[in-house]
């Protein structure tokens, strides 16, 4: 989310679930609830907008671009963490799939 704080008349980026797609929304309204809603609605709409949590803005509209490009360079390092983890785990077990710190060693056996 935009360290930004949306204000009445702002369009922002929101999402109902974290692999949804990023739709536009219009600010009509700030709460100063103790769990901060945003009073939105669709720019196409006519209709009373609804309000949701304040985490559901990502970052303002304007800013879609940077926002993405970021999220996508966090995609790629998670990616990268992940196949080093893997290659770790696979480097440290011997031919019975233990783990190499719990092999003994055949000669003192």
């Amino acid at each position: 989310m935009s360290t930004y704080s949306p204000e009445p008349g702002e369009t922002w980026a929101t999402r109902k679930s974290t692999y949804a797609k990023l739709l536009p929304v219009r600010v009509l309204e700030v709460s100063d609830d103790p769990r901060p809603k945003v009073l939105v609605q669709s720019p196409e709409s006519d209709e009373l907008g609804e309000w949701v949590l304040l985490t559901r803005l990502k970052t303002r509209w304007d800013q879609l671009d940077e926002f993405v490009r970021v999220g996508d360079a966090w995609k790629k390092v998670s990616v990268v963490v992940s196949l080093h983890r893997r290659r770790a785990d696979d480097s440290s077990s011997c031919h019975n799939g233990l783990p190499a710190r719990s092999r003994r060693d055949p000669r003192r056996m």
